[in-house]
Formats: C-alpha cells, sequence, structure tokens
C-alpha cells in the first residue's frame, strides 16, 4: 500500500494534495487588494417592513470581518 507523499518504488513519489479553496464562502465573501475581507449583512431578505429606510440602507452596504474571523476565512479562501 502506498500512501500520499510517501516513496513508492525506485525514486517514484506518490503525488500530494493540492489545496482546495471553499467554494461556497468564496461566493459570500470579497478579499481586497488590501487583504480586508468584505461581506454581506445579514437581516434584508424578509421583515423589511418595520425596519427603517435607513436600517434597509445600512443593511445594504458591505461589512469587513475583523481579527480572527478573517483569518479563518482567508485560511478556507487558501490565500495564507
Amino acid at each position: 500500500m502506498c500512501y500520499r507523499g510517501t516513496v513508492q518504488g525506485e525514486g517514484h513519489v506518490a503525488k500530494k494534495l493540492k489545496k482546495k479553496m471553499h467554494k461556497g464562502l468564496a461566493k459570500r465573501v470579497k478579499v481586497t487588494a488590501t487583504g480586508k475581507v468584505l461581506h454581506r449583512r445579514g437581516g434584508k431578505s424578509h421583515l423589511l417592513s418595520k425596519k427603517s429606510s435607513k436600517h434597509r440602507r445600512r443593511l445594504s452596504a458591505p461589512a469587513e470581518l475583523k481579527g480572527g474571523q478573517a483569518r479563518i476565512v482567508r485560511r478556507l479562501l487558501v490565500l495564507q
């Protein structure tokens, strides 16, 4: 039996797995050129009549992930 990354026979090395990015997360966030991670805010899909126009406008603006959350997202997107 040959495991990935181990020597197999005479000088033949099995291929290592490539890192795969999280495709679902890639559709939901955007990483800017400076490395900021932007996402859409929640709460904009239904029950909008009770929210003020100012509140709905604020929910439309993208938000930035900070600290540990941004670090996790970058790792899932294979950017580190």
